[in-house]
């Protein structure tokens, strides 16, 4: 099956809340930090899986930095491959 997720519903995590994500997703590097207002869309890939994840636009990114997010159940999306 595949996992869909909302942008909105990835959240940047640290060592620290890891035990508040069942789901997550680590050591995604970003490829692209795209401003749109709000908010900062960063286009991120691990291997061949690419995402995109929407977050505070008054944080700081770098392109190549390494990020994590955590993914709540309820907000997980399951397909059929």
């Amino acid at each position: 099956c595949r996992l869909g997720i909302r942008p909105e519903d990835l959240h940047l995590i640290t060592n620290d809340d890891k035990r508040a994500y069942p789901i997550q997703l680590t050591n995604l590097k970003i490829d692209l930090v795209e401003l749109t207002g709000s908010y900062k869309l960063l286009h991120c890939h691990h291997d061949d899986h690419k995402i995109v994840a929407a977050v505070d636009s008054n944080l700081n990114f770098e392109l190549g930095q390494n990020v994590s997010f955590g993914i709540h159940s309820k907000d997980a999306h399951y397909f059929h491959s």
